[in-house]
């Protein structure tokens, strides 16, 4: 895919951070990366959301992008 950030580990290609850090965490159980069972619902939710839309609006921010105003109520960062 030609994407950074990007690790290969045991001939898996993986990339995307969320991606990254859920694998080396379940790769490597010995250290402890992965909270106790019933936190791991939370944990990747906001592993995820941080991946997704805010990562999308930080983005957006960063680089001025304009919404339309027809848009507003679309996108969650720009309401």
């Amino acid at each position: 895919m030609g994407k950074v950030p990007a690790i290969v580990h045991a001939g898996q290609v993986v990339t995307e951070c969320a991606a990254i850090c859920a694998y080396l965490a379940d790769a490597f159980p010995e250290a402890g990366l992965l909270p106790d069972p019933e936190h791991r619902g939370a944990y990747f939710r906001w592993l995820f959301f941080a991946a997704g839309p805010l990562e999308a609006a930080i983005i957006d921010r960063a680089l001025h992008v304009q919404v339309p105003p027809e848009w507003n109520g679309r996108l969650l960062w720009h309401i």
